[in-house]
């Protein structure tokens, strides 16, 4: 049994963590800076994914 609430809790934090990158990325961006806000928020995000991962294994 606790290993299904595990999970549970784990597919809704990887939800909730889906959804906040989505909204960092596309929060605030029009056609106009669409290219430039993207290339400069994916390297962000890359780099929070690696810090966390890194500080979950140590």
């Amino acid at each position: 049994m606790k290993h299904r609430r595990d999970k549970k809790k784990i597919l809704i934090l990887s939800a909730l963590t889906i959804i906040c990158i989505g909204l960092f990325l596309f929060q605030g961006l029009n056609s106009r800076n669409f290219d430039y806000n993207i290339s400069r928020r994916i390297p962000k995000i890359i780099a929070m994914c690696l810090t966390g991962t890194s500080i979950a294994v140590s």
